[in-house]
């Protein structure tokens, strides 16, 4: 549970950094990996999202995990519909160019 909490805050706030220049895919040097919606997010609704991950991950039961799901949907941009969320993909370049 340290670990996976650990892994996550530190993740966050990862920026990427490149040795050549434009970046890659869709992510431009200097934004958080974690995706524009992470980048957006000010401190104290990161430290809110860390802290329902944390607390997700030590009592380890359905429902908290169910309702982390629904943050983590919610902090992605999320919309809450009757027939559940819709979640867009954002459009990328990224597999092209791994390829």
């Amino acid at each position: 549970c340290d670990f996976f909490f650990h892994i996550l805050s530190i993740s966050v706030n990862m920026r990427f950094a490149s040795t050549h220049g434009g970046g890659y895919g869709s992510l431009r040097v200097g934004e958080k990996l974690s995706g524009r919606y992470f980048h957006k997010m000010s401190d104290t609704a990161q430290a809110q999202f860390l802290e329902s991950a944390k607390e997700a991950c030590t009592k380890n039961d359905t429902t908290t995990w169910r309702r982390f799901k629904t943050i983590l949907k919610k902090a992605c941009g999320g919309k809450k519909k009757g027939s559940g969320f819709s979640l867009k993909p954002t459009k990328t370049t990224w597999d092209c160019d791994r390829l």
